[in-house]
């Protein structure tokens, strides 16, 4: 029965909702109708615990004992409240199936999948009594209104404001670092740290201000009938000194959390709720680019860029539905020959009016929108396939690496994604490399860890980009299981002139070779540059001196030469 609903069709197609567990109950997939029911991403859960989703069951049967039912009989069937990503409260009927076959009849298809939970909403079905009084007004974790009963508090307000032709501000706040929190602590101690930063903010402001959490960590609340903003920017500050200086408690650490704050302002900026909360949420992506607490108002130049944005995320959907991304490929050479030995594949956009889009400007866009999933399979993809054809046509084997992304790293499924390229393109491990960048390895060290074992398993390489850029515990990089590291660009630019840079540089270098690494130095522009390296026995090196990133046709004929640097 398990093949049937993990098959590729039934998952992407099939209205019921899917959850599909490993043994140690982290998610490793979730099918498209599970998104719409939700509202939560594959790169929001995948890779997590159960416990971030099924923490969320308020009512009906409790967790541990649709966990004891399935352990001993292999289902469960049930019902029980639930909350969507935007806290709204649904019903949800469920089953659960436990994978009872033995490891060697597993097949490969759902190999690695241990649980299922097959579920449908079923909310309209139950009368709106069932809801329960706290489900219609009340948020469960602070005790606050909730987004429904605030906003008639909201509307009420306005029309008040609007008779009395005074001010309401109007203020949407979200902590930044919140799901690290989460990741450290577990969802439990995540919720109800929630509560406490509900109480400091409760405490600071006037006591007549409504404040209502209205989904994960995003607070709002109102000053209504003002006639003069200094008082409420004076409540601003108080909040953003006090989680700049005071910290919380989990589990009897100190733990500081930072707050971002945005303020639309009726009526001046918006004279509907809907219009007040999009504002001050364009003000809060603002205070969030300032840094760590921080407010800022809305301001309508605010509003362009957030339209642009818009336009830019649609056209990068259109970019991968037709196929506008082009490879190009920076050569990598061996510092005491000059000779090519590998090559980095990087992604171009070519838009069809804007001409070349700067990676800068849409892999940030990609990583938030979730598109960089679909964007990393295309390149992973795309450059094992030019590989192997240079391969067969004739030239000499070289490495190809591949940049990914935390997004993907600290799942199972990019084990799979590159175990199927390789398939698919009969390349040999040993000519491709997957490339991950030292503050994401540092992010999740644990996670990070077992996935670099499952990919040298397969036998492709692995680097460390961008090293020393990020904080790195000696440890941990002992315990990575990688060939490469590459030092970051910023350190070699400015050899010539900043001792300090070579001296980084060497301490890099040596500390590589006490750990078995070769090291790859990115950003060579000068002779000088190289003639450094070569002194302090850097391996290998790529950069302007010798070649920007260029199409495969002249990467071909650098190929061709005996001597690619004549």
């Amino acid at each position: 029965m398990l093949e049937l609903f993990v098959s590729d069709h039934f998952f992407k197609s099939t209205v019921i909702s899917i959850i599909a567990l490993n043994e140690d109950k982290k998610i490793i997939k979730i099918n498209p109708s599970f998104t719409k029911m939700t509202g939560y991403t594959e790169t929001e859960l995948v890779g997590y615990e159960m416990a971030k989703y099924d923490s969320l069951i308020k009512e009906g049967s409790k967790k541990e004992d649709i966990w004891e039912a399935v352990l001993e009989h292999g289902i469960w069937e049930g019902e029980y409240w639930t909350k969507r990503k935007n806290d709204e409260p649904i019903l949800i009927r469920t089953t659960v199936i436990r994978n009872l076959k033995k490891e060697e009849e597993k097949t490969s298809l759902y190999n690695d999948i241990e649980f299922i939970f097959l579920m449908k909403d079923i909310t309209r079905e139950e009368s709106k009594e069932k809801l329960g009084k706290e489900y219609e007004t009340e948020d469960y974790i602070t005790g606050f209104p909730n987004k429904y009963a605030f906003e008639d508090y909201l509307q009420s307000n306005l029309e008040q404001t609007a008779r009395r032709r005074t001010t309401l501000l109007f203020v949407s706040a979200d902590l930044l670092n919140f799901y690290h929190i989460y990741k450290t602590f577990g969802y439990n101690k995540a919720e109800e740290l929630l509560g406490d930063v509900a109480k400091r903010i409760k405490g600071i402001i006037d006591e007549s201000v409504v404040i209502s959490r209205i989904h994960s960590d995003n607070f709002v609340f109102f000053y209504s009938n003002i006639l003069d903003a200094t008082v409420v920017i004076e409540e601003l500050e108080k909040i953003k000194h006090s989680f700049a200086t005071k910290p919380f408690v989990i589990d009897g650490e100190d733990v500081y959390i930072t707050i971002n704050l945005g303020v639309s302002v009726y009526p001046k900026d918006a004279d509907t709720i809907r219009d007040l909360f999009t504002y001050a949420n364009v003000a809060l992506e603002q205070a969030e680019q300032l840094g760590g607490n921080e407010y800022t108002f809305y301001q309508p130049e605010l509003m362009s860029a957030d339209k642009e944005k818009i336009k830019l995320e649609t056209d990068l959907r259109k970019a991968i539905e037709y196929n506008e991304f082009q490879l190009y490929y920076q050569p990598q050479l061996d510092v005491k020959t000059n000779k090519i030995i590998g090559v980095e594949a990087l992604i171009r956009w070519n838009h069809p009016k804007m001409g070349m889009v700067s990676p800068t400007r849409f892999i940030p866009l990609a990583e938030e929108t979730g598109l960089i999933k679909p964007i990393e399979e295309w390149v992973l993809k795309h450059a094992a396939i030019q590989n192997k054809k240079w391969q067969m046509d004739g030239y000499e084997s070289i490495t190809m690496a591949v940049n990914v992304s935390a997004q993907r790293f600290n799942t199972s499924e990019i084990v799979q994604k590159v175990k199927e390229v390789l398939e698919l393109t009969s390349l040999h491990p040993d000519f491709l490399e997957l490339e991950i960048t030292e503050s994401q390895l540092m992010y999740d060290a644990e996670q990070e860890i077992q996935s670099l074992k499952a990919l040298r398993e397969l036998g492709i390489k692995l680097s460390i980009d961008d090293f020393g850029t990020g904080f790195s515990s000696l440890s941990y990089l002992a315990k990575f299981p990688i060939d490469y590291i590459k030092i970051d660009r910023s350190f070699i630019k400015d050899l010539e002139d900043n001792k300090l840079n070579e001296t980084i540089v060497a301490a890099i270098v040596k500390l590589a070779k006490s750990l078995h690494l070769e090291v790859v130095a990115e950003g060579v522009e000068k002779q000088e540059h190289l003639a450094f390296l070569r002194e302090v026995e850097c391996e290998k090196y790529q950069g302007y001196y010798f070649s920007p990133p260029v199409p495969h046709y002249k990467l071909e004929k650098m190929l061709r030469k005996k001597d690619p640097s004549s």
